[in-house]
């Protein structure tokens, strides 16, 4: 869905529990956990775990 649109967003995965120093270094607790970063700063997604849900923040976070 996020292909769809028109935002200059990637998306990537990483497994915490392999990747252990970038999990304690973005405190990731427990999973799934979504982080969003933007011009240095790191916000944490806390909504609704549905592809719009998801989408929409972005879109939000994006223009903000």
């Amino acid at each position: 869905m996020l292909e769809k649109t028109d935002l200059n967003v990637k998306l990537a995965k990483v497994d915490a529990t392999e990747h252990k120093k970038i999990g304690e270094k973005y405190d990731v607790k427990g999973f799934p956990t979504l982080k969003f970063f933007k011009n240095g700063v790191v916000t944490e997604y806390n909504g609704g775990r549905t592809d719009i849900s998801i989408v929409n923040w972005l879109k939000k976070k994006v223009s903000a």
